[in-house]
């Protein structure tokens, strides 16, 4: 299929990777909202202080850097090969991203230290719809430098040539997790889908180890909810089959919705909406359901929500160039700056996502380590997400899914 823009079946894809889009601020707009009353909450409170509360519809207002400190004269960054990229503090970055929650954590996280150490403001420009970026890289006259979006969109914008290829030899980025650096674009916020349960269905006692347990309704008995987005439930479908993580894609899609048909009478609650599973769980409505972690790492303790990473599915958010951007080089420096493991603490303070940075845990506070989708224990038991299976297959599965939702 041509997934062009214009070719067959685009506008399909772009409606799905839209709604992908908008699930992703869902996913993240609590953030921090809610805490166990730890330090790491305090220093979170400390953080937001002065920022502007945003929404979660995208429309904010764009949001300019402000921090102080900047050099008097151009820096050169010099890499290995002997090549360097200029890098100018007299320069101004426009960032296109997905507004809400999202632009406080890159704010604190990004902006605030990039700033002060080059001098270069960056402006933050909700919302990150791809039509936008379409439409500055055709014209020729590109004016934005970053562009932020999930996975799977990220996917046709390098497949319509809107990205620069990302140099990272011209700055210094710090090691990442494997997947995190690719040839276009920078995973700086992973998010994951997991399983929850209440404490008292499962009598204090340990609750599903895997997705098989979760459907299993003789081990553990009780309402079930599941997301109504088929980018989610159907790769939790074939683990529950059976299916082992590291096999798990290509998707056998067939295999996927026969699991789904047989068990859909076990599912109390399609949910659609984030907020949605840990206030039925606290209701008492659902006993056990799929949740996106930002909602329930957060929820107090005393809420008897419990949680596993165990097979959760890994996603994350990108940041590319875009192509013909008028300030590559401090485009790419502001990447380097978003790689740092301590950057990308700060940022999670705002919402409980980390980045692609290796060895965060020891900026993370101790206490808390099981909040964030990348900390070494988290990361070693999820799997991550198929970003071009989804774009070459994902108008054919949003079909079948359309077609699954008339039989429930």
């Amino acid at each position: 299929m041509d997934y062009s823009r214009g070719g067959e079946g685009s506008e399909e894809l772009i409606d799905v990777t839209r709604t992908v889009s908008r699930m992703l601020l869902e996913i993240g707009d609590q953030g921090m909202k809610k805490n166990r009353g730890s330090i790491w909450t305090m220093t979170a409170a400390l953080a937001i202080t002065g920022l502007v509360a945003a929404g979660c519809s995208g429309g904010d207002a764009g949001t300019d850097s402000t921090a102080e400190a900047a050099p008097t004269e151009t820096s050169e960054a010099t890499t290995a090969a002997g090549e360097s990229c200029v890098v100018d503090p007299n320069a101004k970055l426009s960032f296109i991203n997905a507004g809400g929650t999202e632009s406080d954590a890159i704010q604190l996280g990004y902006i605030d230290p990039f700033t002060a150490s080059t001098g270069i403001a960056v402006t933050l420009d909700p919302p990150n719809d791809l039509g936008r970026l379409q439409a500055e890289v055709e014209s020729g006259q590109v004016t934005v430098d970053l562009f932020s979006t999930e996975s799977t969109t990220a996917e046709q914008a390098i497949a319509e040539g809107l990205f620069e290829p990302l140099d990272t030899t011209q700055a210094d980025f710090a090691p990442s997790i494997p997947g995190a650096v690719g040839p276009y674009t920078y995973g700086f916020q992973y998010y994951s889908t997991i399983m929850s349960w209440r404490d008292e269905t499962v009598g204090g006692g340990q609750g599903p180890a895997n997705w098989a347990e979760f459907f299993d309704t003789e081990k553990f008995p009780g309402r079930r909810g599941l997301a109504d987005y088929a980018a989610f439930t159907l790769p939790i479908a074939l683990l529950a089959d059976g299916v082992a993580p590291d096999q798990l894609y290509p998707l056998d899609i067939d295999r996927g919705f026969k699991f789904l048909e047989d068990n859909k009478d076990e599912v109390a609650i399609w949910w659609e909406a984030g907020a949605q599973p840990p206030e039925l769980l606290a209701s008492g409505e659902l006993d056990y359901s799929m949740v996106w972690s930002g909602r329930i790492v957060t929820v107090p303790e005393d809420q008897g929500l419990r949680y596993s990473f165990n097979q959760g599915l890994l996603d994350l958010a990108v940041i590319g160039i875009p192509k013909g951007a008028p300030n590559y080089c401090e485009a790419l420096a502001f990447l380097a700056v978003v790689s740092q493991p301590e950057n990308q603490a700060k940022a999670a303070t705002i919402l409980p996502y980390t980045g692609g940075a290796s060895g965060i845990d020891e900026f993370l506070p101790a206490d808390n380590l099981e909040w964030f989708p990348t900390s070494e224990a988290n990361l070693a038991v999820q799997v991550l997400q198929d970003p071009k299976w989804w774009f070459d297959n994902g108008t054919e599965v949003q079909k079948r899914w359309e077609e699954f939702k008339l039989t429930r």
